[in-house]
């Protein structure tokens, strides 16, 4: 009992020094110091020391505790840790022993950062049913902002909001809304029984973070034609990416019913970076295509390649146009800018009118 005492108070240190200078996420490997991601480039932890097998095998053999026998290659699951609060571990077997990333959950939603984006994003929390996708690659601040969203309905509108997640990030209080949070694996067996389990409630709005196949979409979309509102998150860069994505899960002869049921049920896409800002942090860059009439009726007739039009007027924001306002007000370096950007030459011919 000392020794694993001990080992939990080594993880604790590790992990509240992280959290000091700012990381949400820890990389454990042997032979090498703690790593850290700060504003999204990995910095060593020099002060920890380098870790050995047997830390990792301690480590390992704490958070698994009984469960120490189920693992085989990989393992993950949230470890409660006092004075840090949940955290999110990932376990795995690599050639020097053993692998540990962690993450720390339970985050506190930023009461202003919703307000600091277009309206065109806020707006989308006040749509009555369809399918909000809010997508970008890792760590890219998806979940942060659906969590913004979620919090808006929940202090503003009198609704049951049911979240199906893995693992749950943010913690809500149920305020004017009446919340659920179940995380797969925890309280439900897997995404699709939590699918079928809210085709069966009587639900007004939904977070789902993660679209595993066809079967999936096709049950999100029935519970948006039910009048839900679904937030789903997932992993494209772009929105057209996203639903050119979507549309490849059905066979050729389904495409048209396909175009049919996404361009009827989509409520908007929100694309997401976080690119690092001038002076240090980072601050968001968003790409918003909202379903008009106009991007409906694209869908439905499979024209997609009109989208890359559309998202340069007034009633969508490109990617591009985010970061140039963004370089040009200050925030953001030029090359960092060209980074994030879906189409960097797009991005210089905006910056050179």
């Amino acid at each position: 009992m000392v020794e694993l005492a001990q080992v939990e108070l080594k993880l604790r240190n590790i992990c509240l020094r992280a959290i000091e200078k700012g990381s949400e996420e820890i990389y454990l490997l042997v032979s090498a110091p703690p790593f850290l991601r700060i504003d999204g480039d990995l910095q060593p932890l020099g002060s920890a020391g380098i870790l050995s097998e047997t830390d990792l095998v301690q480590i390992k053999s704490l958070i698994l505790g009984e469960k120490e026998e189920e693992f085989k290659d990989e393992y993950s699951l949230v470890y409660p840790l006092e004075k840090v609060g949940n955290v999110w571990v990932e376990i795995v077997k690599e050639k020097r022993g053993f692998s540990i990333y962690l993450k720390f959950l339970d985050r506190q939603i930023k009461e202003d950062f919703l307000n600091t984006l277009p309206k065109l994003v806020q707006n989308l929390a006040e749509q009555e049913k369809g399918v909000v996708f809010i997508s970008g690659p890792h760590d890219s601040g998806k979940s942060t902002l659906a969590a913004c969203l979620l919090d808006k309905i929940n202090k503003e509108q009198t609704k049951f909001i049911s979240t199906l997640e893995k693992p749950i990030k943010y913690r809500f209080e149920s305020k004017k809304s009446l919340i659920e949070q179940r995380e797969v694996g925890e309280h439900v067996s897997s995404f699709k029984q939590g699918l079928i389990s809210l085709k069966e409630k009587n639900v007004d709005v939904c977070l789902i973070t993660k679209l595993e196949d066809k079967e999936s979409l096709d049950m999100i979309f029935e519970i948006a034609e039910m009048g839900t509102l679904v937030f789903v998150i997932s992993y494209f860069c772009s929105s057209i990416g996203l639903i050119r994505h979507l549309l490849h899960f059905y066979s050729v002869e389904e495409q048209e019913r396909a175009r049919y049921f996404l361009s009827k049920n989509l409520a908007g896409i929100i694309c997401t970076r976080l690119v690092p800002k001038i002076g240090g942090g980072r601050i968001m860059a968003l790409e918003v295509l909202p379903a008009t009439p106009a991007v409906q009726t694209i869908i439905k007739e499979g024209k997609l390649y009109q989208l890359h039009t559309f998202l340069q007027s007034e009633s969508a924001i490109s990617l591009e146009r985010y970061l140039a306002d963004l370089v040009i007000s200050g925030k953001v370096l030029f090359e960092q800018g060209l980074k994030s950007a879906i189409d960097p030459d797009s991005l210089k011919r905006i910056l050179s009118r």
